[in-house]
């Protein structure tokens, strides 16, 4: 089985920057037809592959004002945490509580992409062929087959 290295968190809450703080004008609007509504994984993916500069891709958390946990993937460049996806569809996405999980390379994430098969969600995403893809605590990729509840 393939390993890959991530950087490991515990759900530590981070502060998000505003992508125009960070990024010029025109590096906003390069980016914006890539990132797609209710696709924070591949966005997260493609924003570091698209404007480099050294950004990861961070897996963790959204949490609403009652607790409940979303999974989310956003960016990070330095010491700043940024979020193309909720900044371009949320009017409200810096008032939300982001938790990292874990924070990968541009570099690592294309080796888990390709293994995966061209999934970008690997914290706790799902394909289209009903398997669950997610890599664990030690950075094995593992596949686990869902109940076959989709084909009732």
């Amino acid at each position: 089985m393939k390993k890959f290295n991530f950087i490991s968190l515990p759900d530590v809450p981070v502060e998000i920057t505003s992508v125009s703080e960070l990024f010029s004008e025109q590096e906003y609007w390069l980016t914006y037809p890539l990132v797609q509504m209710h696709e924070c994984h591949s966005n997260a993916f493609q924003i570091a592959l698209n404007l480099g500069k050294g950004i990861e891709i961070v897996e963790g958390y959204i949490m609403d004002a009652s607790g409940n946990r979303i999974t989310h993937s956003y960016n990070k460049i330095g010491d700043k945490y940024f979020d193309f996806t909720l900044e371009k569809f949320s009017p409200a996405f810096n008032t939300e509580t982001y938790l990292a999980k874990r924070i990968y390379t541009k570099d690592e994430m294309f080796k888990l992409i390709a293994t995966m098969g061209g999934n970008c969600s690997s914290f706790d995403g799902m394909d289209k062929k009903k398997y669950c893809h997610y890599v664990d605590d030690e950075g094995i990729l593992r596949k686990v087959l869902l109940q076959d509840k989709y084909s009732k």
